[in-house]
């Protein structure tokens, strides 16, 4: 099946990136440097759990891996909602002019 869907062009205009790979390693120096999640948090205005994910790569393919078994994804979706976010979705892409091909 192919995407017909354009990806974003830069993270930037990505919502669902809070802070871009290549800044990770930037985190990592700063929680080596003051030794805690909270106030990295705070630093980079994220949660602490996105930091903590950050730090240990390890636990985030594991927290994956358990969403995965336990199909959390079934638990949640409903139909209506889902159509909402979509619309919102597809308004963004054509506002920022990554629309159809």
């Amino acid at each position: 099946m192919s995407n017909h869907y354009k990806k974003y062009s830069k993270i930037k205009d990505d919502g669902r990136v809070k802070i871009p790979l290549s800044q990770h390693e930037e985190v990592r120096r700063f929680y080596e440097g003051i030794r805690s999640q909270r106030a990295t948090a705070r630093h980079f205005n994220v949660s602490r759990k996105l930091i903590q994910l950050i730090i240990n790569p390890d636990k985030y393919k594991n927290q994956l891996k358990e969403r995965r078994d336990r199909k959390v994804h079934l638990k949640y979706y409903d139909k209506d909602v889902h159509k909402l976010a979509m619309r919102k979705y597809r308004a963004k892409k054509k506002e920022l002019g990554i629309d159809r091909n």
